[in-house]
C-alpha cells in the first residue's frame, strides 16, 4: 500500500545544501518525491541494496550498500562513472538518511548526504 507523507529533505554536498519540504510518495520498496527545483528523485530497494535517481538537470543513478558500487552522474553529454560508498544508510518510521563519497580510484572526491524527515502521513 502506497503512502502519501509529508517530508523535509535536506540534499547536501559539500559546498551545496538544498532543503526543502515536499510530498513524498512511499511503498514498501520504493520512497519517491519531487524537488523544489521541479528534479523527480526516487530511492528503489532490491537484494539488500538501494537504488538511488534523480532526473533534471543532471541524471544520477547511484546504488548504496555494504559493497563500493559504481553510479552514473550525466550532464549534458557528459557521462561520468564515479565509484560510490556507502558510509552510512539508515531507514526508520521516522525517515530515511544517507552519507556515501564519491571516490576517485580510493581518493575522495566528496562526501554527500541525503536526509529524508517525514512529519505526517496519508494513505494514498
Amino acid at each position: 500500500m502506497e503512502k502519501q507523507r509529508k517530508c523535509h529533505v535536506k540534499i547536501e554536498t559539500e559546498d551545496v545544501t538544498e532543503a526543502f519540504d515536499t510530498i513524498a510518495t512511499e511503498s514498501l520498496n520504493a520512497v519517491s518525491f519531487t524537488s523544489a527545483k521541479g528534479e523527480d528523485h526516487q530511492l528503489t530497494a532490491f537484494e539488500g541494496t538501494w537504488r538511488y535517481q534523480k532526473w533534471g538537470e543532471a541524471y544520477v543513478d547511484f546504488t548504496f550498500s555494504n559493497q563500493p558500487s559504481e553510479g552514473i552522474y550525466r550532464t549534458g553529454s557528459h557521462t561520468l562513472i564515479l565509484h560510490v560508498k556507502t558510509v552510512a544508510f539508515e531507514r526508520n518510521t521516522e525517515g530515511i538518511h544517507i552519507v556515501y563519497q564519491l571516490l576517485d580510484q580510493e581518493d575522495i572526491i566528496s562526501t554527500h548526504r541525503i536526509s529524508i524527515d517525514y512529519k505526517s502521513v496519508q494513505e494514498a
